[in-house]
């Protein structure tokens, strides 16, 4: 008899665990895959908007029908979501947040990777100070999932540069309604963060600081 409890609890106390590991790790890493998430009602709305779906076929033999072109436009998709967030989240954010809040960290990296950008004004747009409000904002708002995301993960690169990278890719195709789209979500997405999990960590758990401080 014993042995049927101590068995019987083994297993509920096993699935109850996973069960409650995995709901955790869906409403964590559900905004990760959002980006997915939000370019899939984007090709809807699109759809209801143009009254045609987007034409992937024409898409590829405009930019991709070739290697080089191929190599081009999927190499920075992966350099930027890899090399940036080694950088950014790696190393920079943990050292804000050795001394300041998530939120209050993630304004100071914000400003330091928009400065950042701004060669990238010079061959990729023509620069505007609408173009440059729009940019900071998105990168701000960007910048305050990253860091739930990061924290959320107790400081893990692989889902903020999967975040990064499925950003990156689902913005490359059309950059009026779906992006729109994806910006859209991402508002709200940060609102919530905000109003939820507060701005002290902009996550359920603690914030991961300055690994290296002790080392």
């Amino acid at each position: 008899m014993e042995r049927i409890i101590a068995t019987y609890c083994t297993i509920t106390f096993t699935v109850t665990w996973t069960i409650a590991f995995g709901i955790y790790w869906i409403y964590t890493n559900l905004v990760m895959f959002s980006p997915v998430l939000f370019f899939i009602l984007g090709l809807f709305i699109y759809r209801i908007i143009k009254a045609r779906w987007f034409g992937f076929g024409a898409y590829y033999l405009n930019n991709l029908s070739t290697a080089s072109n191929m190599i081009v436009w999927i190499l920075p998709l992966f350099t930027y979501s890899i090399f940036e967030e080694i950088g950014w989240r790696g190393f920079l954010l943990p050292h804000f947040q050795e001394k300041y809040n998530a939120l209050t960290s993630t304004i100071y990296l914000t400003l330091i990777w928009a400065a950042w950008h701004i060669p990238f004004f010079l061959y990729r747009f023509d620069f505007s100070i609408f173009i440059s409000i729009g940019f900071f904002l998105g990168i701000t708002i960007g910048a305050i999932i990253l860091t739930s995301i990061y924290n959320s993960n107790k400081g893990l690169l692989i889902p903020v540069m999967i975040f990064h990278f499925l950003n990156n890719l689902c913005s490359e195709f059309d950059k009026e309604i779906i992006v729109a789209v994806l910006s859209t979500g991402f508002v709200f997405i940060a609102i919530h963060i905000y109003k939820t999990l507060g701005k002290l960590n902009l996550s359920e758990i603690e914030r991961t600081k300055n690994y290296l401080k002790d080392s």
